[in-house]
Formats: structure tokens, sequence, C-alpha cells
């Protein structure tokens, strides 16, 4: 098991909050991870050891894309996710019916963008730096 593989199973089994692992993966010297989920699970990672796909996780169902973008929804799955009112297929699906195909979480500036499949539409959200 890989660097990258131990933080995300820790986090995992540990249910530690966003923050937390993307500060973790960032230490791990991951600088982006670049998510797509509609036609099957792609999750790579980038960084100072070059490039890692991680497999498709446990539980994963392919989410129905709409055409519509709302912001407000995007919002609203992103809160309940942290919640952990939902869970993180739960949030893909409710991403994709906001319109959302895809995400990359940029390490290095702190930010999580969320795309429409033609990057035409997008929400760029901050990551709070995680202390502990």
């Amino acid at each position: 098991m890989n660097k990258i593989e131990a933080i995300l199973k820790e986090a995992r089994e540990n249910k530690w909050p966003y923050p937390k692992m993307f500060e973790s993966l960032k230490n791990a010297g991951v600088r982006s991870n670049s998510v797509s989920f509609i036609n099957g699970f792609e999750s790579i990672f980038e960084g100072d050891f070059g490039v890692w796909q991680a497999p498709t996780f446990e539980g994963y169902v392919r989410p129905v894309l709409s055409d519509a973008f709302s912001e407000e929804g995007i919002k609203t799955a992103i809160l309940e996710r942290a919640q952990r009112k939902i869970s993180y297929m739960q949030l893909l699906a409710a991403l994709a019916a906001q319109g959302i195909s895809h995400y990359k979480a940029d390490m290095t500036n702190n930010t999580v963008t969320y795309f429409n499949e033609d990057e035409d539409r997008f929400y760029e959200q901050a990551v709070p730096v995680w202390k502990e």
C-alpha cells in the first residue's frame, strides 16, 4: 500500500473531516487530485511522486448527470457531506444532480473546483487549513 492509499484508508476508517484529509495528502506531496465520477469513477493524484490512480471505491454507483447547474445546490451537497448527513456516494449523486461531473482539488491553492461536463460552469470552494 502506498502513502496516499494509506492516508485515504485511515481517513475513511476514522471518518476524518475533508480538510484533515486534504492537509494530510498535501503533506504527503500531493499537488492535485482530479476526480471524475459520471462515466465510471476515476481519482488521479499528482505530486512529487508522479501520478497515482486510486481504485474505484466499494459501493460506487454511476450517478445521473443533470443539465441543470445550481451553485446553491452544490453548496448544500458539500455542507451535508461535511456534516456527515450523506455518504461520499450520496455526495457524488447530489453533485451530479446539480450538473457536476468532476472536480479537482488543488493542494497548492487550497481549493476544490467543481465542474460541469463542458467546464463552462464551475464552482470553486476554499478548503480551510486543518490545524490539530
